[in-house]
This record gives C-alpha cells, sequence and structure tokens, in this order.
C-alpha cells in the first residue's frame, strides 16, 4: 500500500506528459472521457460503454483480469486503475516497467478527488474545475423535499416464485450512501459492515424503509411491473405504505463524472412520488 501511495504521489508531482493511457475501470474511464483525454487512451476494460467511440477502443480485460499482452502491444505509457486493485495485478504491471496510477471511487469524497488528481496529472485541471463545479452545482439544485424519508436503495433483485428472495443493496461507505445524506434521505443499512450486503427475504421483510429504489440499466415495462408487483407483495402485510421506485440508465452503476445526475434523478422521483401524488 506504502509502496502504491508513493507511485501516485511521485506521477502527481511530476511533469510528465502522458500519450497512450490505459483504463481499466469505467467511471475513471469516464472522467477521462469528459476531462477531454479521449485521444490519449489506447485501451479500455471490456465492461466499457458509456460512450460507443470511446468504448470503442482496445478491451484490456478487467481490474481483475488484465491482458498484459495487449497492454504491452499497446505501448501503454500510463495505467489508470482503482486503488482496491490486486497487489499482484500491480506488480505484473511494474515489472512491465509501465507507471500505475491507482485512484479510488469508492465513496463521494472519493470521486471528487479522483476527478481533481486526474486533472493534475494529466494537465487539465481547467476542465477538472468546471467539472466539480458542474457536480456541486447538481446536488445544489437536487430538491431536497422530503426529509428523514427511510431508504432501501437495491442494486439487483432476484425472484422467486413470483415473490423477491434477496436483494444486493447499498450499504456504508458508498457512493450511494453519499448521495442519499447530500440529499436528506436515510439510508436503512448505512450501518452495514460491507458496502454491498446481500439482504434474505427475511431480512427484506424485517426491514423499516419508506423508500425502495431499485436500480436497472435501461427501461423494460415488463421487468419493471413484475419487480414491482413482488415488492409490493414483500410487504403487503404492512399497515403503511411502501414506496418503489425504480431507476433507468447505465449512468447509475458509475461513481463516476455523472453523479451529480444521480442525486438529479433521485431528487425527481422522490418529488413525482411524493409532491405531485398529494
Amino acid at each position: 500500500m506504502k509502496k502504491t501511495i508513493l507511485l501516485l504521489f511521485l506521477f502527481s508531482s511530476s511533469a510528465l506528459s502522458y500519450e497512450r493511457i490505459v483504463s481499466t475501470v469505467p467511471s475513471l474511464s469516464e472522467i477521462l472521457f469528459v476531462l477531454g483525454l479521449e485521444k490519449k487512451v489506447v485501451g479500455v476494460s471490456r465492461f466499457c460503454s458509456f460512450s460507443k467511440s470511446f468504448c470503442n477502443k482496445t478491451k484490456v480485460g478487467t481490474a481483475i483480469d488484465l491482458e498484459y499482452e495487449k497492454i504491452v502491444s499497446l505501448k501503454a505509457d500510463a495505467i489508470v486503475l482503482s486503488a482496491g486493485t490486486s497487489k499482484s495485478s500491480i506488480k505484473n504491471l511494474e515489472k512491465l516497467k509501465i507507471p500505475v496510477i491507482p485512484f479510488r471511487h469508492n465513496s463521494l469524497y472519493d470521486v471528487m478527488t479522483s476527478i481533481k488528481d486526474m486533472g493534475r496529472i494529466f494537465s487539465k485541471e481547467k476542465e477538472a474545475k468546471i467539472l466539480i463545479k458542474k457536480i456541486n452545482s447538481q446536488f445544489k439544485n437536487a430538491k431536497k423535499i422530503i426529509k428523514n424519508k427511510k431508504v432501501l436503495f437495491v442494486i439487483g433483485s432476484i425472484i422467486k416464485d413470483s415473490k423477491i428472495s434477496n436483494a444486493h443493496v447499498a450499504g456504508s461507505h458508498t457512493f450511494y450512501n453519499d448521495i442519499l445524506n447530500e440529499l436528506n434521505l436515510q439510508n436503512i443499512q448505512s450501518d452495514s459492515t460491507t458496502a454491498y450486503p446481500q439482504l434474505g427475504r427475511e431480512r427484506l421483510l424485517m426491514s423499516k424503509a419508506d423508500i425502495i429504489f431499485e436500480i436497472f440499466g435501461s427501461f423494460n415495462k415488463d421487468k419493471i411491473e413484475q419487480k414491482r408487483k413482488s415488492w409490493h407483495e414483500l410487504f403487503s402485510h404492512l399497515n403503511r405504505k411502501v414506496k418503489y421506485i425504480p431507476l433507468y440508465g447505465d449512468f447509475l452503476f458509475l461513481p463516476g463524472p455523472r453523479v451529480g445526475e444521480i442525486a438529479s434523478e433521485i431528487s425527481k422521483k422522490v418529488s413525482e412520488a411524493y409532491v405531485k401524488a398529494q
């Protein structure tokens, strides 16, 4: 870990100019894209999908399954990766004598810090400041209409026999938890010991959420309706109403430059569910 931190310090304080960048994490790739570094990025993760033109670049695997031969063939002079990348992968890259530049992207603070650091490292400080200002403005404008509602933020759920069987949800130390806090919404899994715990049906039944958010990569009417009915069945025994609010879009899964849009979308849907329903 100390070695990784030292590497980041050396590269962030140097005057080196990187011309052939490989990015192994979609959210970090999108930051590079928004900062105007598209032409300098030569390799991306196989999960890159936010832009057809950008993500059409050579695929180099993923952060946990790198294709080293491809990276060498691209003549990369910098590898952008997650600070959580395994030590073995980092050692393998160091053996190839390719500069490794790690970034954290778990929390909202991590995202903002990564944008600032990328701006400095890749000589895009002006663009980084503009992006940070935009995100801050999006959070400021996100309407905090409903305060202190208890929320369960679902990343994905499983249905068996028309009933919710289990769900992966956002816990503590996640950018989702930070976004909810900014909007004055209470994540009922904020005290979880894991970032994305899996909750079985029994634990879900005991939850005291006022709102269930569930995110999807795209809109699918039949799938959404099936999920809505299954979640309503789960809480049908309660003498209070639990609102189910689906959210759509690939950007919802990425702790990147569109975190402000995630906040705006959550705020908009909460407004529609409560204020307009009155």
